[in-house]
């Protein structure tokens, strides 16, 4: 994907010189709307707490890093890059993150994500796709940079070009260092940003999203400024989309790694941190069972502040999924204020639709689309959701086919979800194709898991299905007959003989095996009837003595990896 060249050099030195669109001209605007000490962005567990003034000095200083060790060719005379923009990110959730997104969108490039445990075989794949041999590294990335590198150039004899992110530096009035220029002219549907989404058993798909997916929206005040809680991982579109549009508009950005403990959370509420949440089931029941193990058995007075520091949120979102019932309740109770819930994907570049009040929603509701997103449905008043806005993928990276099959001929993103309407919300029905399940944030192709688990030698009959979860969406039932002469076989075995082909997370978290005399629900063709299967053998009124279950995604990450086991997204 080349990019054309940008004009008129400047005579200010080059990491000085910044195109004047919406991401640097709202940083100089959040300088001047709160100058001092404000902070943009704190990052604790880094020992770093940055005022806009110190953040646009450390990008100032990366971007003078870049033009002084990368190759002057293949920058124009405004030094904005030429030919490929992407450049691939190898920094966790951090402000070293946020440092090293926002340069290689200063200098035209296009982010490229990885993931902080990637193999080296999956990073080469991206460099591939991307036709890119540019990389920033994170100072805790180094060695898994190193390996990237060397097997890179085993396979292909192509150097990787890889530069840390430039901390602490030397510029003291960081502002007059930032000039705005407008002769550097980057449109707002330029690449910005590649996401890698699960969905084969292979390399993920790209989604290419514009830079105009993560400009800044309403710029606020100091009086309405909110701090947000940022821990998703990098290399997902909630650590993109819920990040920089809302640090961009002047809202202040706390940082914690992904994955963090509850009590590391609960200590963040209770020191009232954030006043802006987003989160999936999974985390609210975490939290909530935190709660009901530990923070309950406080005294009173020793339990206040947490409850305080909930209380002062005034963004609680859920998203991902709906939350079970006795966890909204838990909430709704502990907030005092309505929770409110999102509809995103990532082709569609994040957050599509929002419902404001959880309780008082119809069932199913998923609201009412964002300013500046244009849903509808492909019958009328019931069909599969279809959205266009500015900020939805521009295609799927060198996949022209996946991208034509995902728009309308109007420009329209299919998003696979089927709703109706209920006077002017949209009420979620479910998924157009039941090929696809989701699991957390991965797509598993359950036919594919199907065909492995039939062609395994003791297996003669075999259904894979959805079993919802509230946790996670949902999990991968197996329900399977063996041959004649075998009677029985362990969950454990059989993730065990499928992990031979099939990636990590597709692999089934439960397992029935059928008695002689039961059958599998079947249409008349002799299709199998998924929905009814997972009721009769994985649902409420199902045996529960006769289902096998293991821990939901952490399982099999004890077993050696090989690339795509978590779809180069672990």
């Amino acid at each position: 994907m080349a990019i054309e060249e940008s004009t008129q050099p400047s005579e200010r030195p080059l990491e000085e010189v910044f195109p004047n669109d919406k991401f640097f001209s709202s940083l100089l605007s959040c300088t001047e709307r709160f100058p001092g000490n404000a902070i943009a962005v704190n990052d604790p567990t880094n020992g770093v707490s940055a005022t806009y003034n110190q953040l646009i000095g450390d990008i100032v200083a990366t971007r003078k890093a870049i033009y002084d060790a990368w190759p002057r060719e293949i920058f124009d005379n405004q030094g904005i890059l030429k030919g490929s923009p992407w450049i691939g990110l190898l920094v966790p959730t951090s402000y070293e993150f946020v440092v090293g997104c926002l340069v290689i969108l200063s200098v035209g490039g296009a982010i490229m994500p990885m993931p902080k445990a990637i193999l080296s075989d999956e990073a080469d794949h991206f460099f591939e796709q991307c036709e890119s041999r540019l990389l920033i590294v994170g100072s805790g990335q180094r060695e898994v940079a190193l390996k990237i590198k060397a097997y890179r150039y085993t396979v292909s004899h192509e150097p990787i070009l890889s530069l840390p992110v430039t901390f602490r530096s030397r510029y003291k009035n960081s502002i007059n260092a930032m000039h705005l220029d407008d002769n550097i002219n980057l449109p707002p549907n330029r690449p910005g940003l590649v996401v890698f989404t699960s969905g084969t058993t292979g390399p993920p798909k790209g989604a290419v999203l514009p830079r105009c997916s993560l400009y800044p929206r309403q710029p606020c005040s100091p009086e309405n400024r909110l701090i947000k809680l940022c821990d998703r991982p990098a290399h997902w579109i909630g650590g993109y989309v819920g990040l920089f549009p809302l640090l961009l508009s002047g809202h202040g950005i706390e940082i914690l790694p992904p994955g963090s403990p509850p009590a590391d959370y609960w200590e963040l509420l209770r020191q009232q941190r954030v006043t802006r949440v987003t989160w999936g089931p999974m985390m609210f029941s975490q939290l909530k069972q935190y709660y009901e193990d530990h923070l309950r058995l406080l005294s009173d007075a020793e339990l206040e502040p947490y409850l305080q520091g909930v209380r002062v949120i005034r963004g609680l979102r859920a998203g991902s999924a709906m939350p079970a019932p006795v966890l909204l309740e838990f909430w709704h109770n502990l907030l005092g204020q309505p929770l409110q819930m999102g509809y995103s994907a990532t082709e569609a570049g994040g957050l599509m639709s929002a419902l404001l009040n959880v309780a008082t929603a119809k069932p199913s509701s998923i609201g009412k689309p964002i300013p500046g997103v244009e849903m509808k449905l492909s019958e009328g008043d019931k069909g599969e959701i279809l959205v266009k806005s500015p900020r939805i993928m521009l295609c799927y990276l060198n996949n022209p086919e996946a991208t034509r099959a995902a728009f309308t001929d109007d420009g329209f993103y299919r998003t696979g979800d089927v709703a109706h309407m209920d006077g002017d919300e949209f009420i979620f029905d479910g998924r157009v194709s039941t090929d696809f399940v989701q699991v957390y944030a991965y797509r598993v192709p359950i036919l594919d898991v199907e065909n492995a688990v039939t062609a395994l030698p003791d297996v003669v009959e075999a259904a894979v299905v959805a079993v919802p979860d509230r946790a996670c969406a949902n999990q991968i039932g197996a329900v399977i007959r063996l041959r004649q002469g075998m009677a029985k076989m362990s969950l454990d075995k059989l993730r065990s003989d499928l992990s031979q082909s099939l990636p990590a997370y597709t692999l089934p978290t439960k397992l029935r095996v059928l008695d002689d005399d039961e059958v599998l629900p079947r249409t008349v063709s002799y299709k199998i009837q998924r929905k009814q299967t997972a009721t009769k053998f994985f649902g409420d009124s199902a045996a529960v003595d006769r289902v096998q279950v293991c821990s939901k995604l952490q399982a099999g990450k004890d077993r050696p990896v090989k690339a795509w086991d978590w779809a180069g997204l672990q």
